[in-house]
């Protein structure tokens, strides 16, 4: 329960305070109020009773101001263990007199003043509100220890997003008529999405993005695991074998089950293979946001096919399409962080692709890309809800 909430609870509308007068009395000397009042002191003054059975509750205080006038011999032992408890929290007690025999020796912080002036307890007070605002400070404030493990680990996160832009690939496969680029911006120093193009042979490349949960230190592991697992061809002596989409993708699901990861890991992800010569290009998506085909002249068109999340079911379904490419055409594979970029579904449970978009898909493959990159950037996100953006683009000239 916050202060706010306390306070609500005992009809008290104050809403913080450095001092609280404990006592019996209909009112503190209003010399004392006087006093913390132009001090700046905020204040408060709650009964015995009020105090022992709210104790649990109350929130942070500089220091307790005890008056044993007038209590009820039935609360002096709950009173003690009161008492013991916000010293535990370094809140020091003034006792103004001391009718129930206070046990001083067995409290460290406790200090009487049965004949202390008005200056005095003024003085005590502010000697205790500092002592308990400067521990409070010395908390909060991180040991030098911490901050060296925070730079260090700073550092180390620094690294790891390096090497993981070291996986990504150094140059684009352009040739002929087709052009590649690509947008890469992780929500932190490391990312949970990982792109490749390859040139497989003089006739295929094989391209994907690829997206781990999240964006912690154990996704942004996890797209270590996918570089490495996602088998696009194999050579067998001077032969070798081009996998399918869905082949990939299968052999890539069968991998991540059998791994047993922990912590409900799981994986989306969209290959694709491209035979430049016929411009038939094969794809199968797990899971992942529908590729986008910008055709001159007509809308942009999402390409539809179904497939489960890779890691979560040994048998899992998923599905080969096929697209006939041609002069002209853009297409777009991207991570589940430039959603909100591309468009989203209307009350009618129908994908819109947002005007932002629309406005960007008639421009040169490069300046699409930057302006898709600006977009992400841009675009406001709750902070529980930032992600990775990636995205991988071809056009064929």
């Amino acid at each position: 329960m916050s202060e706010t909430q306390f306070f609500n609870a005992i009809g008290i509308e104050t809403q913080s305070f450095d001092v609280i007068f404990i006592t019996n009395q209909p009112a503190i000397p209003m010399q004392v109020g006087g006093m913390l009042q132009d001090e700046g002191y905020r204040w408060e003054k709650i009964t015995v009773k009020t105090f022992i059975d709210h104790i649990d509750q109350l929130g942070i205080i500089g220091t307790a101001v005890l008056d044993t006038t007038e209590i009820d011999n039935s609360q002096k032992e709950a009173l003690y263990e009161c008492i013991k408890k916000i010293e535990r929290s370094s809140i020091a007690t003034i006792l103004l007199n001391n009718h129930i025999d206070f046990p001083f020796a067995e409290f460290s912080l406790a200090a009487g003043l049965r004949s202390a002036s008005m200056d005095e307890l003024l003085a005590r007070l502010e000697t205790n509100i500092k002592s308990q605002k400067d521990l409070l400070q010395k908390c909060q404030e991180p040991t030098l220890t911490e901050k060296k493990l925070a730079a260090e680990t700073t550092e180390q996160l620094k690294l790891a997003g390096q090497v993981q832009r070291d996986f990504l690939p150094t140059q684009l496969p352009d040739c002929g008529n087709i052009r590649w680029q690509s947008v890469y911006q992780p929500a932190d120093w490391v990312s949970g999405d990982i792109y490749d193009i390859t040139r497989l042979d003089e006739q295929h490349i094989g391209f994907y993005v690829a997206d781990a949960v999240g964006h912690s230190m154990p996704a942004a592991l996890l797209t270590m695991f996918l570089k490495q697992a996602i088998a696009m061809r194999q050579t067998r002596g001077n032969d070798y074998q081009i996998f399918v989409p869905l082949e990939v993708v299968r052999k890539l699901n069968a991998r991540m089950v059998a791994e047993s990861l922990r912590g409900g890991l799981f994986i989306t992800c969209c290959y694709c293979l491209l035979n430049i010569r016929t411009l038939q290009m094969t794809y199968c998506r797990a899971g992942h946001p529908y590729p986008i085909l910008i055709r001159k002249g007509q809308p942009p068109k999402q390409l539809q096919s179904q497939g489960g999340l890779i890691g979560v079911f040994p048998e899992t379904h998923f599905e080969q399409e096929t697209v006939q490419l041609q002069h002209g055409d853009k297409l777009l594979i991207y991570s589940d962080g430039a959603e909100n970029v591309v468009g989203g579904f209307d009350e009618k449970n129908e994908f819109i692709f947002s005007e932002e978009f629309r406005s960007i898909t008639h421009l040169p493959l490069d300046s699409m890309m930057q302006s898709f990159g600006l977009l992400a950037k841009n675009s406001y996100v709750s902070p529980q809800e930032v992600d990775d953006v990636t995205a991988v683009a071809l056009e064929i000239i």
